[in-house]
């Protein structure tokens, strides 16, 4: 369960740092070989964001960045330190352990500032558009779970 909260929150991330990458974009997505940057650019450009959307946007981002910015470091930092205990030999349960909460520490701490940006940059958006996210989250989310079936059948073929 806990993986599958850090995949949402990291995907939550994903979707943040791309509404801001969206905010400096074209209405275009000329290269579809970018993968997933690309198709999430796609969606997010699907809401006709306006300018005056887009400038409220990046000066929400812009107010959250010097407290966003390192709490998204301490985070990979933390889960980086974890991936190292989780791979050290022998195996020491309780670094592990420690670093899990570390590591904890840190996603609460980066999930509230998430909360925050999402709560003023939804304040921007018009009602449709909200709507148009929660779907695309919901669509996300359904995806994340096919994946997930995916990967358990090729471990476990029935």
């Amino acid at each position: 369960m806990k993986n599958r909260n850090q995949l949402f929150l990291a995907l939550g991330v994903t979707m943040l740092l791309a509404l801001g990458g969206i905010v400096y974009a074209k209405h275009t997505v000329a290269d579809h070989k970018a993968g997933l940057r690309a198709g999430l650019a796609s969606k997010f450009a699907s809401l006709g964001i306006t300018d005056e959307q887009k400038t409220e946007i990046r000066s929400i981002l812009r107010d959250h960045r010097e407290t966003a910015v390192p709490l998204l470091k301490d985070y990979v930092q933390a889960r980086r330190a974890l991936r190292e205990a989780v791979r050290a030999s022998p195996i020491n349960e309780d670094a592990i352990r420690g670093q899990v909460n570390a590591a904890a520490r840190h996603q609460a701490e980066l999930a509230i500032e998430l909360a925050h940006i999402g709560q003023e940059v939804r304040g921007v958006l018009t009602e449709e558009q909200r709507q148009q996210t929660e779907d695309m989250l919901k669509d996300m989310d359904l995806h994340v779970d096919e994946i997930l079936d995916r990967i358990g059948n090729r471990v476990d073929p029935e």
